[in-house]
């Protein structure tokens, strides 16, 4: 069960003086500001001297231990602070920049993880200091001191002394990606990351990778940030907004240096296939690629063999798409590949899985895509739902894990850490993690069927229902607050995203204005979120499912709406596709 660094490796400050001290010079790390053109570049001894000095300048006023928020634009300035913080026993808070144009867009997120997080400082770059400090005006972050660290004197290296950083020590919390009212945010030590990363690197190797994801999710930061490190290998970075606005430019970034390996979620390879034409294809050469990583949300098969058929021509390997599965509590990689395998599928009857079995059919059931072989770091336990009893070889279980990268638990919740981290379950010693995922293992790869919290994941973030149902009700007094679903429908190429609303009982369908409701709640879900809703639907009183004890029961209405069996007020339902 344990897992071996780099020999006499134990944090990632010795990891990364190390690579310093060994291969000083070679850009490591190369940004595309634009997407097309490399605007920032770094070496490894150059992050290494950036690091000592930003830990050398947080050490005249911080102490170890204490908490930092890193708030970057996208970019490589965010490399130096994430490492200055390790080297200066500082913990590392990654947390997203603010929304170009919307400064105030995502405040009180932000405001939940400087609360939870106990931070005293805030780390950031001269590009984004100006609305950043406007930001600390606000009285929620009173407390905080904000630090440029690009700013920082490099000189400042010289004085910098080690604070005895060890293997246990807490390199980071990872804050879910979601946007929850209160969000937890996991503890990883130097040892669980180091654990985590041994695993990756057994599985994909090193090289040359290119992504655009962001560095304050837990893919991102990995695979961008301390992967390179270790694997001592190359990573090219591009911005999502980038990406977004053209997803040719992640295509061509792999061509042009040659990639080895890419990750991003389901979406984007989606994405690339539909916006990139079949004549650009012709002028790329995929050939390097051995590893695409796809994760973060639901892969779907004909996402990633659609995207092997597209850009086949551009010498793309089939074999080397990787799907795979993994969660911040575990600091991120539980299953995938092995390399050079390709897609992996299995058709099962659709409506056992509703009922939790799992029955393998030769044909015309539902396709799930296999997120590879559980890493042998891991004891993998699938645990029928609400219970601590193993679930039967041909039924769903929820996922449970033991190991090595598993991370210490929530930071300053410990209820919800005992229940998550300290499971326990029946036959095994020890304890587990409860991922709240539910899946199956079939020909020795691991299967996730759902979410067993209902989690609505869009492009890779995760999103609370009942976060988005409250928006959603405070958007207009129309809306009953108790009586609202917000789910996922995945029977289209990519999921929609559905509310579905009840109207207040003293609210005539005759004298609200329909269109302005949905108006409201579209708006106020895409400020509060970043979300797009596909479809919003009215309901009248009374018409949402739910349990005894009040509670709505979003299954069924998502099922409902997908049998078109919402009863809808009639002729005022809009729908903008």
């Amino acid at each position: 069960m344990t897992t071996v660094s780099p020999v006499g490796i134990a944090t990632l400050v010795e990891l990364l003086a190390a690579r310093a001290a060994a291969t000083p010079d070679e850009v490591r790390f190369r940004f595309l500001g634009d997407g097309d053109e490399s605007t920032a570049a770094l070496t490894f001894g150059e992050l290494e001297l950036g690091a000592r000095a930003v830990a050398a300048h947080l050490g005249q006023t911080a102490q170890p231990g204490d908490r930092a928020l890193l708030l970057y634009a996208p970019g490589l300035e965010f490399l130096t602070a994430f490492f200055g913080c390790l080297y200066a026993g500082v913990i590392a808070v990654p947390v997203a920049p603010p929304h170009p144009g919307k400064p105030e867009a995502g405040l009180a997120r932000l405001a939940s993880i400087a609360r939870n997080s106990g931070a005293r400082l805030l780390l950031t770059a001269s590009d984004i200091a100006e609305p950043v400090t406007a930001i600390l005006a606000a009285e929620e972050f009173a407390g905080l001191r904000m630090v440029v660290t690009d700013r920082i004197d490099r000189a400042e290296a010289d004085r910098y002394r080690d604070p005895g950083i060890t293997g246990d020590r807490v390199a980071y919390l990872q804050y879910s990606s979601g946007s929850t009212g209160e969000p937890k945010g996991v503890v990883l030590t130097h040892r669980n990351v180091l654990a985590n990363l041994s695993m990756v690197a057994a599985r994909i190797g090193p090289g040359v990778g290119v992504s655009w994801l962001p560095v304050f999710h837990d893919m991102g930061l990995l695979t961008m940030v301390t992967y390179p490190v270790y694997s001592d290998s190359t990573v090219i970075g591009m911005s999502p907004l980038a990406f977004v606005q053209r997803p040719a430019r992640w295509i061509a970034a792999m061509s042009r240096f040659r990639a080895t390996h890419t990750v991003a979620p389901n979406f984007a390879f989606a994405l690339a296939a539909r916006r990139v034409t079949a004549a650009r294809v012709e002028r790329y050469d995929l050939s390097q690629l051995r590893v695409a990583l796809c994760g973060a949300e639901p892969v779907r098969p004909d996402t990633l063999t659609g995207f092997a058929e597209h850009f086949a021509p551009a010498g793309f390997d089939p074999a080397a798409l990787f799907p795979c599965y993994g969660l911040a509590e575990a600091t991120l990689f539980v299953s995938g590949g092995p390399r050079g395998t390709g897609l992996s599928t299995v058709d099962v009857d659709p409506l056992a899985l509703t009922r939790g079995r799992v029955l393998p059919v030769a044909g015309g059931g539902r396709t799930l895509v296999a997120s590879g072989r559980p890493d042998d770091g891991y004891h993998l336990v699938l645990v029928d739902p609400g219970s601590d009893t193993p679930a039967a070889a041909d039924r769903v279980g929820e996922i449970c894990l033991r190991g090595d990268s598993i991370g210490l638990g929530y930071w300053d919740a410990p209820e919800a850490s005992a229940a998550t981290f300290g499971a326990t379950v029946t036959g095994y010693r020890g304890r587990f993690l409860r991922t709240g995922d539910l899946g199956f293992v079939y020909e020795d790869r691991l299967y996730v069927t759902g979410r067993l919290k209902d989690l609505v994941i869009v492009d890779g973030a995760n999103h609370y229902p009942s976060d988005i149902e409250n928006t959603a009700t405070a958007a207009h007094s129309a809306l009953r607050a108790d009586r609202c679903a917000a789910f996922q429908v995945l029977d289209d190429e990519r999921p929609r995203l559905v509310v579905v609303a009840e109207l207040n009982r003293d609210y005539a369908a005759d004298t609200i204005d329909p269109a302005g409701i949905v108006a409201a709640v579209r708006a106020a879900v895409g400020a509060g979120h970043g979300l797009r809703l596909d479809d919003v639907v009215l309901t009248s009183a009374g018409s949402i499912p739910v349990t005894s004890s009040g509670k709505v029961r979003r299954f069924a209405v998502r099922e409902r709406y997908r049998d078109g069996a919402i009863p809808d007020l009639p002729h005022i339902r809009p729908f903008d596709p």
